[in-house]
């Protein structure tokens, strides 16, 4: 058997420009304090959050610092403190709540939020809401 080596044709240099950006958190599961039922405010219960934020992107990922981007982290743990405040009555109040945190970044143009109650019907896996926000100024 004759191995056939596979040469590439050097192409021109070219530069990258970023086109989409978004920071995801996937599957960020907390127990809270949430419903409008009398046993959901006294026992705090899983919730799934999903998060999307659409990014006005750079021209390009100039360096390799921090302070240039959208911090997921910040994010999450902002998150965490905005559901272990209070007992929150519906979904939606809860999603504006992210919303508004993930739109505190000025390059953050949208954000999408998804919180799923878990284990709250029993013949369902989940039941909640996807809500998705646009930063406007008035």
């Amino acid at each position: 058997m004759t191995k056939r080596l596979i040469t590439l044709e050097k192409r021109e240099s070219f530069d990258l420009t970023v086109e989409n950006y978004s920071v995801l958190i996937s599957d960020l599961v907390l127990d809270a304090k949430i419903g409008i039922h009398s046993y959901e405010k006294v026992i705090k219960q899983p919730i799934n959050i999903n998060i999307k934020v659409a990014i006005n992107p750079p021209g390009a990922f100039q360096d390799d610092s921090i302070k240039n981007i959208v911090d997921y982290e910040k994010i999450v743990n902002g998150v965490k403190t905005l559901v272990n405040q209070e007992h929150t009555n519906l979904v939606e109040v809860l999603a504006q709540k992210i919303a508004r945190l993930c739109l505190e970044y000025k390059t953050a143009e949208s954000a999408k939020i998804k919180i799923e109650k878990l284990d709250i019907i029993n013949e369902t896996k989940s039941v909640g809401v996807e809500v998705e926000y646009k930063k406007t100024f008035s």
